[in-house]
């Protein structure tokens, strides 16, 4: 029923009982309303709620689509996207996975999706390591022929603080 831990003075490790109250780190952001992306235009998700934000990493007014790391939260994290578009059977979509504006990776795009479920999803895992102030961005593009939506009722992306 105990850890390993490094004692008060940080100078050798010793067994103790585990730290209470809440561990978990990161954000979780979801859209509100569905987000209309133009024909062929890279475009960022303005992400306006949070089902989580444990450490402040996420702001909805200011920059609403990033998730910028904080002060003290150096580290490795997982981000995990989903995505979920309106049908259109034309075309591709595209999901991007950016740090401090420069992409990291991309989703397989998707040629003439079909019509499972009225809807079509692109997702993305990665980990990645991040200082104080770097930030993640999701940017997506499709090129349908027209404006497309992606809807509110299933896009997410979520920032997991895995360590230092």
């Amino acid at each position: 029923g105990q850890v390993l831990k490094v004692n008060s003075g940080a100078t050798a490790p010793e067994w103790g009982a585990a730290s209470s109250g809440a561990t978990f780190v990161g954000c979780q952001l979801y859209l509100t309303t569905n987000q209309t992306i133009s024909n062929s235009t890279q475009t960022n998700i303005g992400w306006d709620a949070e089902h989580e934000d444990s450490g402040g990493f996420h702001n909805n007014a200011t920059n609403n689509s990033r998730i910028t790391i904080p002060s003290g939260k150096d580290g490795k994290y997982l981000i995990n996207v989903l995505i979920k578009w309106n049908l259109n059977t034309s075309g591709r979509r595209n999901l991007f996975l950016q740090k401090n504006g420069s992409t990291m990776t991309t989703a397989d795009w998707l040629w003439n999706p079909s019509t499972v479920e009225g809807y079509v999803m692109t997702t993305v895992s990665f980990i990645s390591s991040a200082v104080a102030t770097d930030y993640f961005e999701v940017r997506v593009n499709q090129n349908s022929g027209g404006n497309l939506d992606v809807l509110a009722d299933g896009a997410f992306v979520n920032c997991i603080y895995l360590g230092a």
